[in-house]
């Protein structure tokens, strides 16, 4: 006898030989890509929804705080003026970022960017809203201070934050 050569067991030919096995594998990878595709589909969904969610609430939050504005105009004909105007100040300190918020969550909605100097924004329209206050109800100095040093800080976070975004941009 002849030594004769051994035939070599190739993968593909065993997949040949097995025509269940590649079925089964091609609709495990269907099923999972379809399972992916559903999911990815429903947090897409699901994110809008949050986001819809909190515009509207973001509406509903400025129309209260309208209502507030209105509120302290009142109080500004009928109290000290000084301190109604200072009140005055504070509260459309806080309907300009619940805009810029609103406006974010659009921008979002659309598929577009937005800048984390909003989030800083919101901090410092939040602190001078806290110095006017603590002003006008004639608080201890201390807490003005405190508020007018993370004035300071935050003021330095929104300088980092654009330097940042312009070096991204520009590249």
């Amino acid at each position: 006898m002849e030594n004769e050569p051994l035939e070599k067991t190739d993968i593909k030919s065993e997949k040949k030989k097995c025509p269940l096995f590649s079925k089964a594998k091609a609709g495990f990878f269907n099923f999972f890509k379809i399972l992916n595709d559903d999911l990815i589909l429903f947090f897409e969904q699901f994110y809008k929804a949050v986001h819809i969610f909190l515009a509207i609430v973001l509406i509903v939050i400025s129309f209260a705080i309208a209502v507030w504005f209105f509120h302290d105009i009142y109080k500004l004909t009928t109290g000290d003026i000084a301190s109604g105007a200072l009140r005055l100040l504070g509260t459309s300190l806080i309907l300009w970022p619940l805009s810029e918020l609103l406006r974010a969550e659009i921008q979002l909605l659309r598929g577009q960017t937005i800048s984390v100097n909003l989030f800083v924004d919101v901090a410092i329209a939040s602190d001078i809203r806290a110095i006017l206050i603590n002003l006008s109800e004639h608080g201890p100095l201390d807490y003005s201070y405190f508020y007018i040093f993370a004035l300071f800080i935050l003021a330095a976070i929104r300088f980092m934050v654009t330097y940042a975004e312009n070096r991204i941009v520009q590249k």
